[in-house]
């Protein structure tokens, strides 16, 4: 039995890999960080009605280019987003309070939620009817029943 790509979880090499490329000189500066990009998955997910990639994904490199160095960087990196939005989706609807977002973190170790939340707040307006009625939807009413202080918390102090 073959697995589908869709049912393949994002490993720690994916996620360095596409923060390598998030972060790279080469992207315009409102190109989209990994934590950002989390946020923005996690509200496409949790849309009333499906966004088609083709509407979301130019967005991560605010509205440009790429940028990649060939089809092999590209194919790794769609994948990659593709594995992450995935990931976002079947957590939140199996168990969306299992869900833990990519955090990156102050020096003093506290999470930086903003930049997480930046991310879910441009992925809530993606799409031509998101923006207006996202929050009276079904999926999103069961997503913000999920306690944001829980996911404030670092998971060692959850356990």
């Amino acid at each position: 039995m073959y697995r589908l790509a869709r049912d393949l979880p994002v490993d720690d090499y994916d996620l360095d890999l596409l923060d390598e490329h998030l972060c790279s000189p080469d992207l315009p500066d409102d190109a989209m960080m990994l934590t950002e990009l989390d946020g923005y998955l996690a509200a496409i997910a949790i849309a009333p009605h499906t966004i088609l990639p083709s509407e979301w994904l130019p967005d991560i490199w605010g509205g440009q280019q790429a940028g990649f160095a060939d089809m092999q960087q590209a194919n790794a990196v769609y994948g990659a987003i593709m594995g992450l939005y995935n990931d976002n989706l079947r957590v939140l609807f199996a168990d969306a309070r299992s869900f833990e977002p990519i955090f990156d973190f102050d020096t003093d170790g506290s999470p930086l939620i903003e930049i997480w939340l930046q991310g879910f707040i441009r992925g809530f307006t993606c799409g031509p009817r998101n923006g207006r009625r996202c929050w009276a939807a079904t999926k999103a009413r069961r997503y913000s029943a999920c306690s944001w202080r829980y996911w404030a918390t670092p998971t060692e102090l959850r356990a």
